[in-house]
C-alpha cells in the first residue's frame, strides 16, 4: 500500500502539533512556577489543589476569628483591671474613713474621691471595642449602665466566635455581676463614709470586697480564654504551614527540572520540523498519482 503526500502530511502534522503542545505546556510552566494552570493539564493534581486550598481558606478564616475574639479579650482584661484598680483604692479610702480621728473636710475629701472612682467605674463598664460594647452581652450596641448604680441595659447573651471546626467560644464576659455589685458597694461606702458610721463602713468595705473578689474571677474567666485561644491560634498557625506546604508540593514545579525539560523539548521540536520538512516534500510522483 502506497502513502500518499497527503497521508504523510497529516501525519507529520499530527506529530508536530504533539511536540508543539508539550512545549507549549513546559513553556507554561516556566512562566508561571507551577505544575499545571489548566485543570486538563493534570485532573488529579487540581483536585488536590482545590482541597488543600479549601482548607487554607478556613483555616486563614478561623485565624481571623481567633485574631478578633483576643482583642475582645485584651480590652476586656483592660477594663476588668481598671475596675479592680478602682476597688483597690476604694478600700484603701475605707479604711482611711473608719479612722473616727478624720475631720469633716477629710471625709469630704474620701467622699468625692469615691465620685471620681465612681465616674470611673461607670466608663470602664461601658468599654467599647470596634464600636460594641463589650459588657453588654448580645445588645453591643447598647451602653450596659447609662448611669452608676442604675439598671443593667444589656442581656446575658454570649458573643461566640469559631475559632475551629465544631469549635465555638463566647468571648463576652456578662456586665451586671461584673459591675452592679461594685456599684452597690461604692455607693454603699460614700454614704457610710458621709454619715461617719464606722460599723456601715466596715459592712460596706466588707461588700466591696465580695464584688472585687468577683470581678476577680471575671477577669481570671477571661484570661483562661484568651490562654486557650493562643494555643488554638498556635494550632491554627502550624496547619497552616503545613497546608501551604502540601500545596506546593501539588502545584509549584521543579524549575530546574523543568528548563531541562523545556529545552530538551525544544531541541525535539526543531528535530521534528527539519525531519517533517525534508519527509514532505513532493515528488514527481505524488503529482502522477
Amino acid at each position: 500500500m502506497r502513502i500518499t503526500h497527503n497521508v504523510l502530511s497529516e501525519t507529520v502534522l499530527a506529530g508536530l502539533n504533539a511536540a508543539l503542545e508539550r512545549l507549549d505546556r513546559l513553556q507554561d510552566q516556566v512562566t508561571s512556577g507551577k505544575r499545571f494552570t489548566r485543570p486538563s493539564h493534570d485532573p488529579v493534581g487540581v483536585a488536590r489543589s482545590l482541597d488543600h486550598r479549601t482548607a487554607l481558606a478556613a483555616t486563614e478564616q478561623y485565624l481571623r476569628n481567633v485574631d478578633s475574639a483576643l482583642a475582645w479579650l485584651q480590652a476586656t482584661d483592660i477594663a476588668l483591671a481598671g475596675a479592680g484598680d478602682v476597688f483597690q483604692r476604694a478600700r484603701e479610702l475605707g479604711v482611711r474613713a473608719a479612722n473616727n480621728a478624720l475631720s469633716a473636710d477629710d471625709r469630704s475629701a474620701i467622699v468625692a474621691e469615691l465620685d471620681q472612682l465612681t465616674a470611673q467605674l461607670l466608663e470602664l463598664s461601658n468599654t467599647s471595642y470596634d464600636d460594641q460594647y463589650l459588657f453588654a452581652g448580645l445588645k453591643t450596641g447598647t451602653r450596659p449602665f447609662a448611669v452608676a448604680g442604675g439598671p443593667y441595659q444589656g442581656d446575658t447573651g454570649q458573643v461566640l466566635r469559631e475559632v475551629g471546626p465544631q469549635s465555638v467560644l463566647a468571648v463576652n464576659i456578662p456586665g451586671q455581676p461584673a459591675f452592679s455589685d461594685g456599684f452597690a458597694a461604692l455607693a454603699g461606702l460614700r454614704a457610710a463614709v458621709l454619715s461617719n458610721d464606722g460599723v456601715a463602713i466596715s459592712s460596706a468595705l466588707a461588700t466591696l470586697d465580695t464584688a472585687h473578689a468577683g470581678l476577680l474571677a471575671a477577669r481570671a474567666q477571661a484570661g483562661a480564654k484568651m490562654n486557650r485561644l493562643e494555643a488554638v491560634m498556635q494550632q491554627l498557625q502550624e496547619q497552616r504551614t503545613n497546608l501551604k506546604q502540601l500545596l506546593s508540593q501539588v502545584e509549584d514545579a521543579d524549575m530546574a527540572e523543568t528548563l531541562v525539560l523545556y529545552n530538551e523539548q525544544q531541541n525535539v521540536y526543531r528535530a521534528a520540523l527539519g525531519a517533517g520538512a525534508r519527509a514532505i516534500q513532493p515528488s514527481l510522483l505524488d503529482y502522477l498519482g
